[in-house]
């Protein structure tokens, strides 16, 4: 039987996790409040909800601490959305870190189930301001019936959550990113399709539910050692491409003359320098020519950049969402991704082969060009600025059918990065999508992150 879930964010529709067939649908059932509205708090406690007799130690957490006591004394006195086929166990947990980048810890609480999926609320009591608890909730657990999975992540930067819904057999899963805005979980930016393996890598950090009965992390907090909010950045260099990460550092490029290779050499010599200082120099040998070159590096804020060289220029920063995506993989190519007709991809608008109109190419259009390397024919690589990638290709013709789009359809018309190793091709014959690169369906490795 399929059976959906509602996941409640901050809009007026319902969004749903499929037991049996995984992704998000649309909430038919009803039981989803008509508006999204979160809950104050700061009296709502039961007649049981005195915190102990000790006394609080002077730091500013004590308060918070105190507050959030009074949640775990009485976790059912609170209201946020319920999910379809909610089956409570009658026990909360509990999960304190930083959401809202304010140096003011939030207070995750998930109501445990017996099965299916348990909603997590966050409380919040911002500096100055009175405790209140979203009623949009994020989802954790697992489908009774086939292999639906969702899951909750904390965000070693501070800021945000992390909301996960998959299938047991996925090798990536979708990430979405949610942000506490007035009172309320909304998403921030698009998804981003993450291997499985890495989903607790770059920002992301794994959730280690208590039970309200056990107050230790809750006493941490009031003993001043709970997360800390990162510290905020200053004004970012504006940057071209990202080339991954070096140790828990992201590497970009800042000029078309930068090199992804010659980046990560940049920063790994960075990294060696340790604490130099607000200014020093480096050396740096191009992963290509071998040649070495010297550059000057500044500290500015939570960043790093070095120019010299050959024009080049180099930024080196802590490392947030999506880094850990592109440092997986060798390229990143963004653009929007569009289906054409055999005419559209064949040379001076004449099919080399009598193509007809039922033959439909999906194709990436890139920002701007980029290089690619691959093979064509009996030649190992050859390197092409192209502004389109071929990603996959539904043909008819008098020898029969193939469609290689399947993987691709999802994402027409949306701008995404592709992140990929060197799993391109240039056709040797007179096959479409003419001049421009493949992917190697078959074998890629790669991955796509939703931009917009």
């Amino acid at each position: 039987m399929n059976r959906t879930l509602s996941l409640i964010v901050a809009t007026l529709s319902a969004l749903a996790l499929a037991g049996c067939s995984g992704g998000f649908a649309g909430d038919k059932s009803g039981e989803a409040p008509s508006s999204a509205v979160s809950s104050a708090v700061s009296g709502a406690t039961s007649a049981n909800s005195e915190t102990s007799g000790t006394t609080a130690p002077n730091n500013k957490n004590a308060e918070l601490a105190d507050a959030y006591a009074k949640v775990l004394d009485n976790p059912g006195a609170f209201d946020f959305i319920k999910p379809n086929y909610f089956t409570p166990a009658g026990t909360y947990s509990y999960f304190i870190t930083e959401v809202t980048g304010d140096d003011s810890p939030e207070l995750l609480l998930r109501a445990d189930v017996k099965d299916y999926y348990a909603p997590v609320t966050v409380f919040s009591k911002p500096n100055g301001g009175e405790l209140f608890n979203t009623r949009e909730v994020l989802l954790t657990g697992a489908g009774s019936a086939g292999g639906g999975r969702a899951d909750v992540f904390a965000a070693q930067s501070g800021i945000g959550l992390y909301q996960a819904d998959y299938q047991s057999i996925d090798t990536e899963i979708p990430l979405q990113k949610y942000v506490i805005r007035d009172r309320k979980i909304v998403p921030e930016g698009g998804k981003a399709l993450v291997r499985i393996s890495s989903v607790t890598s770059g920002d992301r950090k794994k959730i280690d539910w208590t039970p309200v009965s056990d107050r230790a992390p809750l006493e941490q907090l009031r003993n001043g050692s709970g997360q800390k909010a990162a510290a905020a950045p200053g004004p970012q260099t504006a940057v071209i491409k990202n080339c991954g990460k070096s140790g828990e550092n992201a590497v970009f490029t800042a000029t078309s003359a930068t090199s992804c290779g010659f980046a990560n050499a940049v920063a790994t010599a960075v990294r060696a320098k340790g604490n130099a200082g607000q200014q020093f120099s480096i050396d740096a040998a191009s992963p290509v020519t071998g040649q070495q070159y010297s550059l000057n590096c500044s500290v500015n804020g939570n960043e790093t950049v070095c120019e010299g060289g050959n024009n080049a220029k180099v930024v080196v920063r802590p490392a947030g969402p999506g880094d850990d995506v592109a440092s997986a993989y060798a390229h990143t190519y963004e653009g929007v991704v569009v289906v054409k007709s055999a005419i559209e991809v064949s040379p001076n608008g004449q099919t080399p082969n009598g193509e007809g109109p039922e033959n439909e190419y999906i194709v990436l259009e890139l920002s701007s060009p980029q290089d690619v390397s691959g093979p064509r024919a009996n030649i190992p690589s050859i390197t092409r600025s192209v502004s389109q990638i071929g990603l996959g290709a539904k043909e008819i013709s008098e020898y029969g059918a193939r469609d290689e789009t399947g993987p691709w359809r999802p994402y027409v018309g949306k701008r995404i990065k592709l992140h990929i190793n060197n799993d391109f091709y240039f056709q040797s014959d007179a096959s479409l999508p003419m001049g421009m690169p493949r992917v190697s369906n078959k074998n890629a490795d790669y991955s796509v992150e939703v931009v917009e």
